[in-house]
């Protein structure tokens, strides 16, 4: 995996409008440097328009009435909706003094996420406060786009700059090593204790700049507590471990608020 000073990154960022979006764009620039590439990407997804050519599709409103959705005014809401994104997300981006484009995805929304995936480095994903409501991606199974092309993805739970410690998981070989310097690199730009998550080798010594934790059993449940004693603010995930499987990672995603980057 080439590194930022290999070269400029391209990361998408694929935008919840309901989710701060100054805290996304730090843990992008946190994730691949000041030398990235930004590409806000807004996703309509067809299969919403669709449905209401169907006249099955219904809105339900502040006071809990349900309504048809008729006349093109779910397009013209999701038009209204991605130029505010893009405002946004232009603003934002230019304010941080990085290179940075805006996209509108069109069609089934996962899918949408995934071909853009292959031809880039990342994708972040910013998912909306717990107090926000559902803490889902517009309904979409975003943990399914783990594994894409072999690309990182990372979810922003909540803001980047909440948590003290980047907790890694460990990989063997190569990857470890890998990641290990991807969790160090995290950490030292962002002043943050690096943690992993293993019971230690009698007598082997942690690895450079990482302390270890005891973990008894990497299971979703008992690596979510972790992460809240840790006060994490990023878990990385190797994509070979257990816990990157599309189901594991879901239920992790659910039980913590700290942000997680498979890699």
């Amino acid at each position: 995996m080439a590194t930022p000073s290999d070269r400029r990154l391209s990361i998408a960022v694929a935008l919840d409008p309901a989710a701060p979006l100054e805290s996304v764009l730090r843990s992008a620039l946190s994730l691949a440097g000041p030398s990235a590439t930004l590409i806000g990407v807004f996703v309509e997804d067809t299969e919403a328009t669709e449905l209401q050519r169907s006249g099955l599709a219904r809105e339900v409103t502040t006071l809990g009435e349900t309504r048809s959705i008729g006349g093109g005014r779910l397009a013209r809401q999701l038009a209204v909706r991605s130029r505010a994104v893009r405002l946004s997300f232009e603003r934002g981006a230019a304010s941080l003094g990085v290179q940075h484009s805006f996209e509108v995805l069109r069609g089934p929304g996962i899918e949408g996420l995934r071909r853009r995936l292959e031809q880039l480095d990342a994708l972040v994903i910013s998912r909306a406060y717990r107090r926000a409501g559902v803490r889902s991606w517009y309904g979409l199974p975003v943990h399914r786009l783990v594994g894409s092309a072999g690309r990182m993805v990372l979810f922003v739970q909540e803001e980047w700059t909440s948590g003290r410690r980047v907790v890694l998981l460990p990989a063997e070989g190569e990857r470890g090593a890998a990641t290990r310097a991807l969790a160090g690199r995290i950490a030292a730009a962002e002043g943050l204790e690096a943690v992993v998550l293993a019971e230690p080798e009698t007598g082997a010594p942690a690895p450079a700049g990482f302390r270890f934790r005891p973990l008894a059993r990497a299971t979703p449940a008992e690596v979510a507590a972790a992460l809240g004693a840790e006060d994490a603010r990023v878990l990385i995930v190797p994509r070979e471990h257990p816990l990157a499987a599309p189901a594991a990672l879901a239920e992790l995603l659910r039980r913590t608020d700290a942000s997680v980057l498979v890699a």
